[in-house]
This record gives C-alpha cells, sequence and structure tokens, in this order.
C-alpha cells in the first residue's frame, strides 16, 4: 500500500494486492508471485494527475519486487468505469469478463451483489450466519463484464500482451433496466461514478519518491478514484509529492 501526500498533506493510497482469482497468472503462465492486481487509487481532491501518481507507485513495485512481470486491473462499466486511467499509461486492454449476476432493491434501489441476497434472507459472512435481502424484494440484473487492463513489466510479458490487444473502449451512456414479465434487467454502464475496491499488497515496501508538482486545492473531503476515473484536472507546475509504502509482512 503506497500513501500519497502532496506539499507534505496526507491524500490518498494506491493499493496493489494478490488478486481475486488464484489463477489470475495462468494466462500467461506466471506464479501468483510474479502478478499482482492493482485493486485501489483512493485519492481526496488533489492536482498531481492519478496516471502520474501510479506510475510513481508502480516505479517503486517493480524497484521492491524484481520477481514482477505482470500488473493488472479492471474497470467496471456498472459503475461508469472504461479505464481512463490504464488508457492514459498506455495499458494492454483486454476486453472483458463475463456479465454477472446481482440484484435491484425495490425499495431503495441499491444495487445488491448476489452474494448479499438470499431466498430466505438469511446467509453467511465471514463464516457467520447474517441478515441479508430476500430475493423476493429484489429484482434480478445482469451487470456488463469488466474492462480488462494489463501492464507488462518485462519484454516476454508485453510480447504476449500485444498478441492479445483490443481497441481500447470508449465512454459510454448508461441505464439500469427493470426486469419485465419476471425477467431479468440488465444495467448498462452510467457514464459518471467513483467506486474504490480492496485490496492489500503481500511484500514489504519502504520506499519513498518526491516529484515536481504544484500545491493542491483546498482538501473537501475524501472524494474515491478508482479503475480509471479521476476526480480532478491536473495542472502543471512546482512542489513536492511523496509516496510512501507500508504493507503487512506475508
Amino acid at each position: 500500500m503506497f500513501g500519497v501526500w502532496e506539499d507534505g498533506r496526507y491524500v490518498g493510497v494506491v493499493i496493489f494486492g494478490g488478486g481475486a482469482s488464484p489463477e489470475i497468472g495462468r494466462r500467461f503462465d506466471l506464479a501468483r508471485s510474479q502478478v499482482c492486481e492493482l485493486t485501489r487509487v483512493a485519492l481526496r481532491e488533489h492536482t498531481e494527475p492519478v496516471s502520474r501518481i501510479v506510475s510513481q507507485a508502480l516505479r517503486q513495485l517493480r524497484q521492491s519486487s524484481p520477481g514482477l512481470q505482470l500488473v493488472v486491473s479492471f474497470a467496471d462499466p456498472a459503475h461508469g468505469h472504461h479505464g481512463g486511467i490504464y488508457q492514459a499509461m498506455n495499458w494492454t486492454y483486454l476486453g472483458t469478463s463475463d456479465p454477472s449476476k446481482a440484484y435491484i432493491h425495490r425499495a431503495t434501489g441499491k444495487l445488491l451483489h448476489q452474494r448479499v441476497v438470499t431466498r430466505s434472507g438469511v446467509g453467511t459472512q465471514f463464516g457467520r450466519a447474517a441478515r441479508v435481502h430476500r430475493r423476493a424484494d429484489c429484482d434480478p440484473v445482469i451487470l456488463p463484464g469488466k474492462h480488462r487492463y494489463a501492464l507488462g513489466l518485462d519484454r516476454a510479458t508485453r510480447r504476449q500482451l500485444d498478441a492479445l490487444a483490443q481497441p481500447y473502449p470508449a465512454v459510454e451512456g448508461s441505464t439500469v433496466s427493470r426486469p419485465t414479465s419476471g425477467g431479468e434487467g440488465r444495467v448498462r454502464s452510467p457514464a459518471t461514478a467513483l467506486v474504490s475496491q480492496s485490496g492489500g499488497l503481500s511484500q514489504t515496501l519502504g520506499l519513498e519518491r518526491s516529484a515536481s508538482l504544484r500545491p493542491p486545492v483546498p482538501l473537501s473531503g475524501w472524494e474515491p478514484s478508482s479503475s480509471g476515473q479521476s476526480t480532478q484536472r491536473a495542472r502543471p507546475g512546482d512542489h513536492d509529492v511523496r509516496l510512501s509504502a507500508h504493507v503487512d509482512p506475508p
């Protein structure tokens, strides 16, 4: 996990993790230790471009993890993300994952993951029985697959990615269609939204790096920035930005 400071002020984090799937590197014949996932970029109001902040974090990650060969990340169109930050950094686009099923709660309109919706309203969370949402109170919807991006850190991996590269997706409009006649609705990606993912890192880092940037604008609360979306447009200038890494040991 990398903490980010602008002019001595803490503005957020960049987090890399092992990925949700144990097969994250299988497509490229890589071991788990050779692949990681960029799982979260959460920044309050800031001046430095998100792409530059992430690039600095990647440089430090490579220095501390010489065996790392691939970084992957996902942009969720159901939350308005198309991966603009990865496109700005010249990551390779690998298409989308499979669509998934979710639910919309009728009373609140809230979009719910299928793990928190059961027929009885009782589910299992963290190994314990917990009250969740009843399926009878929700409408099923189909979420579009997530955009997949990858960054090769060595020549051989970059060659593999080049052979799989697809054209970058564009920003789309969005609607959530509710089901009719007992069928399933469909979520189309909204143009703007900010959602963060969670994750961690399985290696110990302890590096700092500075860059020449401008002072940040006044802070007005946290606004997560993740999966390709930035909350602030970049403004060139001169001031200090520092990334400090901290993780729990494996």
